[in-house]
Formats: structure tokens, sequence, C-alpha cells
């Protein structure tokens, strides 16, 4: 050990280094090699906690070795770039939420690169005080906390680790020393015997007894023992003895048996045999009793495989059921509808009324579920509010829906009455096997656009999948990938439509609208594109490109004397459930020392009206405060009413084109104008594209408006050219507004 104590490693030593290298080269880890029940707790642990990557290691002088991988192939690692060495160095578990803010880690070469860890949490392999040999570790790309229970689960799974190591080398010394006997006992409730051929003498550990419910002093024959394990099986039991007794065989194996007081109990049973040539001469065995960790198992199973919430199987689970489920199916020609389910407007229930609420909620759909499906197939609960059941033998699509339909009455039943008030619809979607498709991964993806197909209709239905619908969700897809692509390239564009001040005959402002500069097709309009604003995260980037490209024009033209008002920038519902919307934008617009009154907000009607308001409304007051303008966009479409448009600060109503055009609607747009101006508001119309349209709308009192009779949207080069000769040529214009009238 002379090298060991004259070198080390640039990394946390524990003060009784060598102590520790020893007992671990004492354990013969190193080379040992897979080992099967490591093997399944490091897998476990993957499925429990909901990681990509699970590891069992052991810490060597300068090295990471490690004993199982699960989720990734790691070589040998240098100690001193691991996290498992710092781990090691604790009495407890090792918790890193965010590795990146870690100062310890945060320039570990495996946060800065591949696998590019950002949540690690390690619990020491303690074989004895003070020893920690290795580590059971979990981690993730993605920053994350464990709860209370989730730490004593790992630190329960060390423990299993643990007495696996220590069962095995005290299997291995049993062979060599008697004595080792009664401390494995003490330390892994092991009992050991020994067995004297061809005498028969039988030595026999007390602790034996105990395990197998024997009254103390007793000496139980073989068959008494085999007695005591599950009637299916003794016969095995009994052959295993026979090839070990007579032909030395060793054996591992795990026994399930009933004490006298009637105590059901689990054991690991190992033996060998030393041989004379080809006769057996002694046999040692050892059995421990493991039904801790059996009762360990069985928790962590169910963790792993089952919600904790609704107490239904959650995904893994599912998948497991449904594709056994489809296995059959193909050989025995029956069909097995899958339905996937999703709660309409879950969010909004727990932004609005708060996650007990929302957890209350799931807790009742589940009861319906299991009500409605459960007798007739499998259910789930395999996402945040997204459900899932099978159904397989003689059953037609109609008769599914129908059965979807009385699940979704039940759900409504299951209220209580605090919560009655709830909009509850379940939107559903079903896919067939094997009539739409071959295996029961496809019918999961074909079901899923069934699901989504019902929500994008109409809420609360029920969709049987179609291939059409295939071929648009993959024409969808195929367009969110190309948008993502455009974002990253800076693909996205705007162009500014001038928005013109009736009494004043100018340029007030003017709009921003997004178009795409397709590298194949040119400049598209927004229908090309509008689907990705339904994808939340693509509403956000989208968003946040329409502000940084109006911003930075904003500060061009101030820079270069243009007078352009304010420019006006639609905002999504996306981009308010941030709930920092408002202190992005303001510093944003701090940053390019743009003044707040150059730029106006845009917000639809049902983005007011939409749950999570008060979000918005605190959003929108706090923009407002700080001197953004406000404006109600597409008034008319949705459904806001006055009493709605009295409690936000509203600047602007902007009158929806489809009112403008119409002949039709003429007293509806003299009905919003007049309204606007009784409210201290401003009243723009939009869509203007003929001159008798701005003829009557400034006959109404109507206060701007935008559309094609004077601009299309122009490119930002346009725009000071354009507000330069409209400024020119205003006078003539009411001048001969003046002689028309």
């Amino acid at each position: 050990m002379a090298e060991i104590e004259s070198s080390a490693p640039p990394c946390p030593m524990p003060p009784n280094e060598c102590e520790r290298l020893r007992e671990l080269y004492n354990l013969e880890l190193i080379n040992s090699g897979h080992i099967e029940q490591i093997d399944r707790i490091c897998r476990l642990a993957r499925d429990l906690f909901k990681v990509p990557v699970a590891l069992v290691s052991v810490v060597d002088h300068d090295h990471i070795r490690f004993l199982s991988q699960s989720g990734i192939d790691f070589p040998p690692l240098p100690r001193d770039e691991t996290f498992c060495a710092h781990a090691i160095m604790g009495d407890g578990p090792l918790i890193v939420d965010d590795a990146r803010e870690h100062p310890i880690v945060k320039n570990s070469p495996f946060v800065v690169g591949s696998p590019h860890i950002r949540f690690y949490a390690g619990v020491p392999l303690r074989i004895r005080p003070s020893i920690n040999i290795g580590t059971i570790s979990i981690f993730d790309a993605e920053p994350r906390q464990l709860t209370d229970e989730q730490k004593a689960n790992l630190v329960a799974l060390s423990g299993m680790v643990v007495t696996e190591i220590l069962s095995r080398h005290a299997a291995r010394e049993l062979k060599a020393r008697e004595t080792r006997l009664a401390q494995t006992a003490r330390m892994a409730k092991i009992g050991g015997y020994e067995v004297k051929l061809p005498s028969g003498e039988f030595i026999w550990d007390d602790l034996l007894n105990s395990i197998f419910g024997f009254p103390p002093g007793e000496r139980a024959s073989a068959e008494f023992v085999i007695n005591r394990y599950d009637p299916e099986q003794r016969a095995a039991a009994r052959e295993r003895l026979n090839a070990l007794f007579t032909h030395g065989i060793p054996h591992d194996v795990e026994m399930r048996g009933t004490r006298p007081n009637g105590e059901v109990f689990w054991v690991r049973a190992l033996a060998e045999a030393e041989m004379n040539g080809d006769q057996v001469t002694r046999v040692l065995g050892v059995v421990q009793d493991i039904t801790a960790r059996k009762h360990a198992e069985e928790r962590i199973h169910e963790l792993a495989y089952r919600d904790a919430l609704t107490g239904l199987p959650n995904r893994p689970s599912f998948i497991a059921s449904f594709n056994e489920a489809v296995a059959d199916a193909a050989t025995s020609g029956e069909r097995v509808h899958l339905v996937k389910f999703n709660i309409d407007h879950f969010r909004e229930v727990n932004d609005t009324l708060g996650h007990e609420t929302g957890d209350t909620l799931l807790k009742m759909v589940a009861t319906a579920l299991r009500d409605s499906f459960g007798p007739v197939g499998g259910v789930a609960r395999i996402g945040g509010d997204e459900f899932a059941a099978f159904v397989r033998g003689d059953y037609t699509a109609d008769q599914v829906t129908a059965q979807c339909g009385e699940f979704n009455a039940r759900a409504r039943t299951q209220l209580s009455h605090e919560m009655a008030a709830l909009p509850l619809a379940i939107s559903a979607g079903i896919a067939t096997f094997p009539d739409h498709g071959c295996n029961a991964e496809t019918i999961i993806k074909n079901g899923k656009v069934a699901l989504l197909r019902s929500k994008a209709q109409s809420r609360g239905t029920v969709i049987v999948f179609d291939p059409a619908m295939r071929r648009e969700a993959d024409e969808k897809n195929a367009l969110m990938r190309r948008v993502r692509d455009g974002i990253a390239n800076h693909e996205f564009i705007l162009f500014y439509q001038p928005i013109i001040g009736l009494r004043g005959g100018k340029v007030s402002g003017l709009e921003a609208l997004m178009r795409w500069r397709h590298p194949e097709r040119g400049i598209l309009p927004p229908s090309e594109f509008m689907a990705a604003f339904d994808e939340p995260d693509l509403a956000v980037a989208l968003g946040d490109v329409a502000l940084d490209l109006a911003i930075a024009q904003m500060r061009a033209w101030l820079d270069a004397g243009v007078d352009f008002g304010s420019v006006a920038i639609n905002l999504s519902t996306a981009q308010f459930r941030l709930g920092d919307l408002a202190d992005r934008i303001l510093g944003r617009l701090a940053a390019a020392d743009v003044p707040s009154q150059c730029l106006t907000l845009e917000v639809t009607e049902n983005v007011y009206m939409a749950w999570g308001a008060d979000v918005v409304a605190a959003t929108v007051r706090k923009l407002h405060a700080a001197g953004v303008g406000i404006a109600l966009d597409d008034f008319g479409t949705g459904y806001a009413s006055l009493s709605h448009l009295r409690q936000f600060p509203i600047d602007k109503l902007k009158i929806d084109k489809s009112f403008v055009q119409s002949i039709e609607s003429v007293a509806i747009v003299d009905a919003v104008i007049n309204m606007g101006l009784s409210l201290g508001m401003q009243v723009v119309a939009e869509g203007v594209e003929k001159a008798e349209q701005v003829d009557l709308l400034r006959l109404k009192g109507c206060d701007y408006v935008q559309g094609y009779v004077f601009a299309k949207p122009l490119a930002p080069d346009q725009i000071a050219l354009y507000i330069a000769d409209f400024a020119v040529s205003a006078p003539a214009r009411r001048g001969s507004q003046r002689a028309a009238g």
C-alpha cells in the first residue's frame, strides 16, 4: 500500500483512504463483472426516479469503476472528474439540483460537455461506519429536485446494494472460515450450515431457526425445511438439493415460504460443494432472510409502475400491458381499441384554482375512468392531465365511443359541490389494432393523433383515427421542425402596416406583422405558419423574435429621426404563461433605450377572457403603468363584455376587419365606436380597403384606420420614405376631402 500513501489524486480524499481502499480490494469487486442482483437494483433506480441514467460504482485509487450502469455505457473514469468522488465524502446523499450553479461540480467535463449533467443524486455505499467504497447515483440532463421520500428511497437502494455485496462476499468466505458465519449473520440476517459427507454430520446455525420459524435449539431435517416453502416450489427445491449432494452442482435461488405461525417470508439460499474427484465431501450453504428486501422491492415497484396521486398504473406499466394485449390479439385475431384522454383546460384549473384543486380533479377523473373502463380493459394515467385505456375483445369502435361518453358523464358526476362550476370536458382519441396499425407503437402514436384532432376540432369530443389524420400530423410536425430551423436561422422578419389618424391626417403608428423569409418559397404570410402558434414553445419563441426585431427597429428609426409614433406588436397566451412577461419587455426596452411610449401591445379578447386572466391583467397593468400602450385587438370576434373592458387598462379598441368590410355590420361598427369613445378609448378600424369606408368611419368618429386603402404591410426600409411622402401629400388630401364635402 506504499504507493497509495505516497501519491494522491487531485480530488477530495477521505482521511482513512488507505483503510477504505483495503476494504474495497478485500471485497474483490474491481474485476467482478456484472452482478445480476445489482443490475436489477440499478434498473429499479432508473425506473423509480424516472431519470435517463442510474449507476452503481466503486471508487478506486484513481478511477471510478462501474458495477452496473443503466441508460449509459461509461468506461472507467478518472476519479478527479466525477461526482462520485465527492459523494463518498459525506454520510448522506449528495444532491445537486442544478450542476451549472453548483460551485464544486459546475466545471466538471460531464457538466460542460456530454452527457451535460444538470441534476445528480448519489448515496454512498457504506459497508461499515466511515468506510464508503462507492455510490449508487442517478442523473439527468435537466435540473430537478428530490422530495424527502425520494431521498429515503435512494438511501434504501444503497442499503440493498451493500447487502448484496456483503452477501456475495460472505458466501465466498464461508468456504474457508466457518467463524465468519456469526459475523455474516449479524450483518445481513444470514444463517449458515455445513454438511459433511459421507457421514451426513449436519452443522446448523441457530439463526436458521428464526428464519424458518423453528423453536430455538431444534434441528430440523432438509425435508422439513422444504415443506416450509410454497407448495409449487418444493419439487424444484428437492431437485436442486439432490443435484448438489450427488453431483456438486451449486445453487443460488430465492424462495418464498410460510412459517408455522403464518408469517410469509422470503429467503435467498446459496450452497456449494467441496469435491474429492467426482465425490462430494462437504456442502456449505447460507440462507439469508430477504423478506424486508422483497417488501422494499415491492414498494419500489409500486412507485416505479403506479401513479402515486391517482393509484392508476403509470405510463411504463400501461405500455407494457398494452404491448402484451396487442401481441395476444395478433395471435387470436382480436381487436384492441386504445383510447387516449386529455382534460381540457386543465392547466388553467391549476393556474387559477391551485394545484390542490387540480389534484382533486385528477383523482376524480381517475375514479371515473377505473369505473368505466376497468371492468373491460386496462387504464392508466400516462401524463400530467392525460389518461389512457385499452379495450380488447368483441367491441366495435362505436361501442368504445359510447363507453367514452359514459366515462365523461361519470367524471362530471364525480365533481364535488365546490367544483361543480368547473366546465369539465375530456377530449378523447381512439385507434384500433389492427385497423390503424400493425403494432402497439403505431397504435399509440395514432391514438395521440386522434386525440389532438379532438382537441383542435371541438373539445370534449371523441374522434376515431383516420389515416388522413396521420398525414396531416406528419405535415404539421414537419412544419414545426422547419419553423424551429427558421427561428434558428433568423428567417422570420417584420413588415409594418401604417396606422393613419383620421383627424390629423398623418401616420400615427405602425403595426408589426410577421413574415417568413423562406429560403425556397420567398416571403410567406402568417397563414403559412399560423399552426406554430398552437405550440407554446414556438409561440413564445416567435413572440421573442417579434419583440427583439421591433425594438431594434424602433431604436434605428429614433436614431434616424423618423417620426413613426408607436409600433404595435401582438401578444399570445403562451407568452403570458411565462409569468415574467412585463419584466422581460420592459427590460428589452431599457436595454435598447427605447421609450416605453413607443410600444403598443395588442391583446385579443380571447386572451383576456381565457382562464388565467388574472395573470394577463396583472401583466398589462404593470406594462401600462410603465407607459406602454395597450390595444384590444379583433374586438367583436370574442366574448368580452362592457364590464370586462372596464377591468383592464385599454387605450385602443381595434375593430375587426370582418365588420369594417361588411355593409351589414355598419350598426355594429357604429356601436363599437360609440362605446370606445364613451370609455375614453381610441378606436382603430382594421382592414380598410375603400375610400368610402374611410369616409364612413370618419363620419362615425373613428380615430384611426389601417388597411390597403393607404398601404399594404411595408418592409422596414420603406417606412421612412412612406411617412415623409404621406406628410407631404396630407394637405392635398384634406383639401380634396373638403371640396368633395
